[in-house]
């Protein structure tokens, strides 16, 4: 809170006064607008210059300059301390008689988006974001004593982080450049849409070929959210950027994508579509860059919007756009997946359940071409749409989410209950396999290795990690992946997953049956029923069999995500295998293998501490 509002009405009017003689006088106000022109001048050569030589335009361009006008709007006179209470009570009681659709929950989303904000309103918003100069660590300021990047790719960017950004952005061109933009999100439609496909791809395109994000600022904002994510979830050999250019440009877009949508602060607006997916972006920002509560904040509030907006509810949909239907839709499954892993591989509560979106509908297996504002057209004949490995990947998350509520249940067991829930363990198995035994060409994933018949070569970690260096340092020229290789290795480490989850599950219920009927572990399967024997190694089995199998390039390109799943399989398998069978012993030893060659991947993703950490 500021602490301005706690001071004394005394004490305010002499800080106003004090503000007030500081005010420049009217006659300095062409030479301020000149001098701002100027810097945004000097920005914009930065795109074609000389990093070093456009900060010295910015540093000579600044000298002297006053803040922007907008910061010398007259501030009225404060009453007195009667006149404050009066005031006060009389705001309440306008307060409670106004119009309350803007805290409905059905309101948001339900009602016409207000027209965006102009560019005086925008920046009238703007006034209450903390900016600072050279010098100090708040804000949308960089470091003007930080050292200058030289990197020949550097001067792409549209300026350096050093520049002062209190001038706030009115258009991308002032963040990055066209050429940056284009790039990057190329990058995004062919690694991250496949996983996370938030975006209607003809119409975000269209937008932003007809440049929305100068009159938009929520376009604007989901715009830089996107480089920013995609930024730190593609190798970086792709962007042709260094990790410390990398790091400044996301950070660099979120800052400015967090003030372009600040007026939602202060301003009842209903909540949006929009909102969510640049909330959740945001999160996957944060969380790669190491800011854990940062992240957890932010899809906190992805959460809630999108609970806001009910599209957890199949009754929600109903009389929606085609192209709003299905977007809202894919975000409210693509938060189902992520709450669904938080929740298995950090421990933590689950906040959207399954029971809670009954009868919701996954998206429509077509691609984005085929959704238009008038209908949804058929998929072509033989052309598998993206979206439909998207859907099998939520079926898998839809199976945790059973698997993970039975594993945690409080109530006591009794023998009945504990049958019965053996009995859903075993269908929800068959349903995990049954997941990928009928996908499309494209989704198959084709095991090229068998760990169970033999070794693989001497030598292979070592190899296998050389190349996956080759492929991040650039050193050999490598293929383009296409989007479903991108999705093959996302579904294999998934399903493992939650094979894994299942039995544990499986045997956390035999322990508690062998508890109760005073048996041992080894006849109360019989007595419960359990057809299938599967242990931990033949999970661990088909994980190292499928990520052998897949290309380099895909394992590396779905980046830490793969390499987090992978480690749980690896740590949890170790943990609950029971066997000391030499086929046993050596499956884990190689998973172990694997895992330090994935390693290798994880490094080359990591900007500060460990994304994993709490």
């Amino acid at each position: 809170m500021n602490n301005n509002l706690l001071a004394s009405p005394g004490s305010m009017d002499e800080e106003l006064d004090s503000t007030e003689r500081k005010k420049p006088r009217s006659g300095s106000s062409g030479s301020q607008q000149v001098l701002t022109s100027e810097s945004a001048i000097a920005c914009t050569v930065a795109t074609t210059t000389d990093p070093s030589k456009a900060a010295k335009r910015v540093a000579r361009a600044s000298v002297g300059a006053s803040p922007p006008r907008w910061y010398h709007l007259t501030t009225p006179t404060l009453p007195s301390s009667h006149a404050l209470v009066v005031a006060a009570l009389h705001s309440s009681v306008s307060a409670c008689v106004s119009d309350l659709s803007a805290i409905s929950d059905a309101a948001h989303g339900y009602t016409l988006p207000p027209p965006p904000p102009t560019a005086v309103e925008s920046m009238d918003t703007a006034r209450s974001i903390p900016t600072t100069t050279s010098g100090s660590g708040g804000g949308l300021a960089f470091d003007a004593n930080a050292p200058v990047l030289t990197s020949p790719s550097f001067p792409l960017l549209a300026g350096s982080p050093n520049v002062d950004m209190s001038a706030i952005p009115v258009s991308l061109d002032q963040v990055v450049s066209p050429t940056v933009v284009d790039q990057i999100i190329q990058l995004f439609f062919d690694y991250v849409y496949p996983l996370t496909p938030c975006l209607h791809r003809p119409t975000f395109l269209a937008d932003l070929a007809a440049r929305r994000d100068k009159t938009d600022p929520i376009f604007f904002s989901l715009v830089l959210v996107v480089l920013a994510s995609t930024l730190v979830q593609v190798p970086r050999v792709l962007v042709n950027l260094d990790k410390q250019e990398v790091e400044a440009l996301a950070r660099r877009c979120v800052r400015v994508a967090r003030t372009k949508v600040a007026f939602i602060w202060e301003d009842p607006v209903p909540v949006r579509a929009e909102f969510v997916v640049i909330f959740y972006l945001e999160g996957i920002v944060h969380l790669l860059l190491g800011n854990n509560t940062a992240h957890v904040i932010v899809t906190s509030q992805a959460n809630q919007c999108a609970l806001a907006m009910r599209l957890n509810e199949e009754s929600s949909y109903e009389g929606l756009n085609p192209i709003e239907s299905e977007i809202r839709r894919r975000i409210y499954w693509l938060l189902f997946q992520a709450d669904k892993s938080s929740a298995c591989m950090r421990a933590r509560t689950i906040c959207l359940r399954l029971e809670d979106a009954p009868g919701l509908c996954l998206p429509t297996e077509v691609d984005d071409e085929q959704i238009t504002s008038n209908g949804i057209l058929p998929q072509p004949i033989g052309m598998t749409p993206v979206i439909a490995g998207f859907n099998i990947v939520t079926n898998l998350f839809r199976i945790l989410n059973d698997a993970l509520l039975l594993q945690r249940r409080k109530a006591a067991p009794s023998v009945d209950s504990i049958l019965a829930d053996l009995q859903n363990v075993n269908q929800l198995r068959e349903r995990v396999l049954n997941s990928t035994a009928d996908v499309s060409s494209p989704l198959r994933i084709r095991s090229a290795y068998d760990s169970r018949a033999a070794s693989p070569a001497q030598g292979w970690e070592a190899n296998l990690k050389g190349r996956f260096m080759d492929f991040f340092t650039g050193a050999v020229e490598t293929q383009h992946i296409n989007s479903f290789l991108v999705m093959q290795g996302n579904i294999l480490v998934t399903q493992q997953v939650v094979r894994l989850v299942l039995l544990q599950t499986r045997e956390a219920l035999l322990l508690q049956l062998s508890a109760l009927t005073h048996m041992p572990m080894q006849g109360v399967g019989g007595l419960a029923g359990v057809q299938n024997n599967e242990v931990a190694e033949d999970i661990a089995c088909d994980l190292l069999d499928g990520l052998n199998s897949l290309p380099e390039e895909c394992v590396a390109t779905n980046g830490p995500s793969l390499v987090q799943k992978v480690r749980f399989v690896a740590i949890q398998l170790m943990e609950c295998s029971t066997q000391t069978s030499p086929q046993a012993i050596r499956a884990q030893t190689l998973l172990m293998q694997f895992l330090s060659v994935l390693s290798v991947i994880e490094g080359m993703y990591t900007f500060g501490r460990d994304v994993s950490a709490e």
